[in-house]
């Protein structure tokens, strides 16, 4: 999957290997200070607007970049430009700009409601919503690990009730053990996926150069140059967006206000069609969001056309299936439409070590002294080869002592860790290859793919339980920290900064992060009360969840599914299929990622569509020079769309009010 037409972003510095380490500037202290009370500012905004959607609930993890950690940047850039007209020293530099939008990005993607918002609810739902009639207490709470749980009634009643107080010594000795538990697997993980991307790096940025095309709207506002602030179609891509976005709000809190065509959903559903086989088609909107579309102006043409093209084709052939009655339309989806998508992540992460087998060699040569030349020893990466093999290799033991700890087993423990550490590898390398319109991966979780294989008899009620509470970080994939910390990597070595000073950076990142976000959310939902709170109904996802769990725990269990296998192996030929095309045949139209987004694509493919007609024009009839030329404008769209769509959230929650969600997602 080597990557083409490289888009520089920074003159002279897009792909070009960093200086000799030590002659680079590092990290500062500002920086540090700086990107912690930003991400304790972030992290309560996560809290008021995502988790109990005080002013509008809206889930920033569901596209990337965030969009508060890009209002934050721009604020912070447009302050430090008015701090240096008074003194040259006061505002931050570029490499502290990016080292606090960096530690911003890590700080949201824990506190999303994938991550840690989650894991909030499964250290305490099970307990909570056990009763009786459902007998949870007996089939549940054997096997919940009490070190990683909250199960005392009062620190519970309180908890979801509300009208209390985290700081008891009841409630903090109920939350102590298990948050202190959690946060060390959280941080264990970050670390390990800090060493992956150290050992990775240099084969993915200089020698396949991939492009990092989600970073060139970040790296344009930390550089502050005239020639993207200044640029008229910047701004009126930015105005374009903005002044869609305040009327869309203030129709929102005014209905005689006619809101535009944009971001209005325009749903197509099973129900749409009564009739046999169309009412086989799956839920899809035919929305335009100003977001994506700038977004998708950074990804190839090649990947758009893949995209939109295998999302439109999945379609079919589930209406092609209900007619022959092959039975592949089950309810949820998941047979055909997410399995597949799994499959293709697999396909694409058996590719990536394929690919990369000879390289890993030498890594692991070198690392070890027992080899010399390239790949170098590693010491200007952001954690050395050595260390960073090192440091996976007591990850992993840490990784199966906490499984052990729990109750799983060995086999069980190994296929649970792969299949997460290959679908976090597969949804960096995307984002670094062609970028991405969100991260999420609907697929299903390694646990109950184990049990489709094997049957959950076989799997056990301990292994089943272990993988429900891993959970948050098993399914969605939407606040995954490993694309950040590549970016983050990323970023310092084309704005000239040690990687290293980013590495420690994004270590601190997440220890703040997520100490910060279980404080919020317990200290919060202590406050409002878990029940009361938008998170709560969040949480009927983890009833469904859980009520999935007790019917693979419940006797008989759960027959092994060779249909759902079928359809992850499918998945993962069509994208080695399509790989191999690639290479055999110049310009073939179709891309194996392409393939692999596509199943989470209902919601943006009408702007997937739109843009690649619209990028295919432009590259036709003008050229390069004609795609640098309309770049700022949708650079400027995501920009404005951002800037107006964070101001909204800030009113609602300053005035208390329900206001206008830009990106519902």
């Amino acid at each position: 999957m080597k990557s083409s037409g490289a888009i520089s972003q920074r003159p002279g510095a897009g792909t070009r290997p960093a200086a000799r380490a030590t002659a680079l500037p590092g990290l500062s202290w500002r920086a540090i200070l700086a990107g912690i009370a930003l991400i304790l500012a972030n992290c309560y905004w996560m809290v008021q607007v995502s988790a109990l959607g005080t002013a509008n609930q809206i889930f920033p993890e569901a596209v990337s970049p965030f969009f508060n950690a890009i209002f934050t940047l721009f604020a912070l850039t447009a302050l430090s430009a008015l701090l240096r007209r008074a003194h040259p020293r006061l505002g931050l530099t570029v490499h502290e700009l990016i080292v606090v939008y960096v530690m911003v990005c890590i700080g949201t993607a824990l506190c999303s409601g994938d991550v840690l918002q989650g894991t909030v609810m499964v250290m305490t739902y099970p307990f909570w919503a056990a009763t009786r009639e459902n007998g949870w207490a007996d089939l549940f709470h054997p096997y919940i690990p009490r070190w990683l749980s909250v199960r005392d009634p009062d620190a519970l009643q309180s908890f979801y009730a509300g009208h209390s107080t985290l700081y008891t010594p009841e409630h903090l000795r109920a939350w102590g053990l298990p948050v202190l538990c959690w946060s060390l697997l959280v941080f264990v993980l970050l670390f390990m996926m800090l060493c992956a991307n150290s050992i990775v790096r240099r084969h993915w940025n200089e020698q396949e150069r991939l492009t990092y095309p989600i970073l060139q709207l970040p790296l344009a506002i930390a550089h502050g140059r005239p020639s993207f602030f200044k640029n008229r179609l910047m701004w009126l891509g930015f105005g374009l967006a903005a002044v869609t976005e305040i009327i869309n709000g203030l129709a929102y809190l005014t209905p005689a206000i006619p809101r535009t065509p944009f971001n209005r959903h325009h749903w197509i559903t099973p129900h749409t069609f009564r009739t046999r086989p169309w009412s086989a088609i799956w839920w899809m909107d035919y929305d335009l969001i100003p977001t994506i579309i700038g977004l998708a102006f950074l990804i190839r043409t090649d990947l758009l056309f893949s995209a939109w093209f295998f999302f439109i084709l999945s379609q079919f052939e589930r209406v092609a299936a209900e007619a022959l009655g092959l039975g592949l339309n089950d309810p949820a989806g998941q047979h055909y439409v997410f399995s597949r998508g799994f499959g293709a992540y697999i396909g694409l992460a058996l590719m990536q070590l394929w690919l990369m087998r000879g390289y890993f060699r030498e890594v692991a040569r070198t690392a070890f002294r027992k080899a010399s030349g390239p790949p170098e020893s590693g010491d200007g990466e952001a954690i050395p080869y050595r260390w960073a093999v090192l440091g996976l290799a007591g990850g992993s033991i840490f990784l199966t002592l906490f499984g052990l700890a729990g109750g799983m087993t060995p086999p069980v423990i190994l296929f649970f860790f792969t299949m997460y550490f290959a679908m976090f590898l597969v949804t960096t390398r995307i984002r670094a290859e062609v970028g991405l319109i969100g991260t999420g991966l609907a697929a299903p979780t390694a646990g109950h793919a184990l049990a489709s294989a094997v049957g959950s008899s076989a799997v056990g009620p301990r292994n089943l339980m272990m993988c429900e509470l891993l959970l948050p970080w098993d399914y969605g994939h939407r606040g995954n920290p490993m694309p950040i910390e590549m970016e983050g990597i990323r970023m310092a070595e084309v704005s000239g900064m040690r990687r290293r000073g980013m590495a420690g950076a994004i270590l601190i990142a997440a220890a703040v992060g997520t100490l910060v976000s279980f404080w919020l959310l317990v200290h919060t939902y202590y406050h409002v009360g878990a029940s009361a709170a938008t998170m709560y109904g969040r949480a009927r996802d983890y009833r469904y969840s859980f009520a999935g769990l007790a019917s693979l725990m419940r006797p008989p269990g759960v027959s092994p599914a060779p249909g759902q296998w079928a359809n992850i192996a499918a998945g993962t030929g069509v994208v080695l299929i399509l790989a191999a095309l690639r290479v055999r045949f110049i310009g073939w139209p179709l891309h194996p990622v392409g393939y692999a987004i596509a199943p989470v694509l209902n919601q943006v493919w009408m702007a997937v569509l739109l843009v690649w007609a619209i990028k295919s024009a432009i590259l036709r009839y003008s050229g390069r020079q004609g795609y640098h030329r309309a770049l700022p404008f949708f650079l400027g769209l995501m920009l404005g769309d951002y800037t107006v769509g964070m101001i909204w959230t800030l009113l609602g929650l300053g005035l208390g009010i329900p206001t206008y969600n830009f990106i519902n997602l």
